[in-house]
């Protein structure tokens, strides 16, 4: 930004600051969510609306960022993500909306540079108008849409809507772009994105028939024979028996396939998601098994590992998880405040499934130590945020029985 700005450019917004300003680029958490200022979204109006909007190298993590640039109505939105692991790809939903399409794709700026190279323009010579500059930029748009095959298409789109909880049609069009190749790396991704569709579709003989193709595949890379393993021991565990020796076995031979991943092949913010995905299963396996101050140690692990990422949906899972141990292990006063970690990030960032999961799980939890008045009122509250979620009939039904269990009429 800072060359930008050496070559006369004025229309630089810094997001998080300047080095030229260093007292300005501290952030407090208590500032985090507040909003941006009104001549701040002016600004981003201004120079976003009706315009292809070009995103790289940036993680989304920021609500005010993306509902300023929603509001601002850009004509497109293309996104280079690093991979479709990392923070961006799960962040780039909160950005688009009906009159603004987002068009993703993994790579480098070098590939994107080779799929977007202009044509020459004579010195001196520059566009006349507006038409003319944004006709420009969808001839960019749609010659970077080109560089991509079928089959990375429909995986960025399947990604897409599994970003937005559409996971039946996100399983699916995964199915379709692993279909259509024969790069075992991107049929791998689609395969552990289907399984992972599947599993939160509460489909789990599907989610573990998907993952078992990458995992069980005999010259499959590390990573992606790591991510089917975690993805394994996550159908394990929901699935009706429950098969908690399972989870923690193919969980541990996760980790051990995450180790064997040279430091050169896959980005660390990769590594670091399935590390923390695997650790939050692990933890969940053992804590099924018996064992929960085992499982707190490697939920502890999940929580740093998430982060360290800045997944914030993980990092409130994980704390829930971690607080279900510690009250399994009696700990209530460990319990009580990775609760209110949990609790304040769902809240505050609307992850309503993830909520219903959690007071769910306390419920259980509660009425396994007897305490059957509080058990039927989370578990009431759980079953009234699953009802508001279209797509969560899997967390409905299993959240009903437990109440039948309970003595209670859903």
């Amino acid at each position: 930004d800072l060359l930008i700005e050496a070559l006369g450019r004025e229309d630089v917004l810094h997001l998080h600051g300047s080095l030229q300003n260093v007292g300005a680029m501290v952030v407090r958490i208590n500032q985090v969510g507040r909003g941006l200022e009104s001549s701040f979204r002016l600004s981003i109006r201004n120079l976003v609306r009706g315009r292809v909007l070009c995103v790289l190298g940036y993680s989304g993590n920021d609500l005010d960022v993306a509902a300023a640039i929603a509001a601002a109505r850009p004509a497109a939105i293309l996104w280079l993500a690093r991979n479709d692991g990392d923070t961006a790809w799960r962040n780039m939903p909160r950005f688009g909306a009906e009159a603004a399409p987002i068009i993703a794709a993994v790579g480098d700026l070098q590939r994107l540079a080779r799929g977007l190279r202009p044509a020459a323009v004579p010195a001196g010579r520059a566009v006349r108008s507006e038409r003319a500059a944004r006709a420009r930029e969808t001839r960019m748009a749609n010659r970077w849409a080109a560089t991509l095959t079928r089959a990375e298409r429909l995986c960025s789109v399947a990604s897409l809507l599994y970003a937005a909880e559409e996971y039946a049609r996100a399983a699916e069009v995964a199915g379709l772009a692993a279909a259509a190749t024969r790069d075992r790396q991107l049929k791998a991704v689609a395969l552990n994105l289907a399984a992972a569709a599947r599993s939160v579709e509460g489909r789990y003989d599907d989610a573990i028939a998907a993952a078992r193709r990458v995992a069980e595949a005999a010259d499959m890379p590390h990573f992606e024979r790591a991510a089917a393993l975690s993805a394994l021991a996550n159908a394990c565990l929901y699935r009706d028996d429950y098969d908690a020796p399972a989870a923690a076995r193919y969980a541990r031979q996760a980790l051990r396939e995450l180790g064997r991943v040279p430091r050169s092949a896959v980005p660390e913010e990769r590594l670091r998601v399935v590390r923390g995905s695997t650790y939050n299963r692990l933890g969940l396996a053992l804590q099924f098994a018996g064992k929960p101050r085992e499982a707190a140690a490697y939920l502890q692990r999940s929580v740093r590992e998430r982060q360290a990422t800045g997944d914030l949906k993980g990092i409130a899972t994980s704390a829930a998880n971690l607080s279900l141990a510690h009250y399994a292990a009696r700990d209530h006063r460990r319990a009580a405040y990775w609760r209110r970690v949990a609790m304040n990030l769902l809240d505050k960032y609307g992850f309503v499934f993830e909520k219903a999961y959690l007071l769910r799980r306390w419920g259980a939890l509660a009425e396994e130590q007897g305490r059957r008045r509080q058990a039927i009122g989370l578990v009431r509250r759980a079953l009234a945020l699953y009802e508001s979620i279209p797509t969560a009939k899997f967390g409905q039904d299993f959240t009903r029985r437990i109440l039948r269990n309970l003595g209670v009429t859903p």
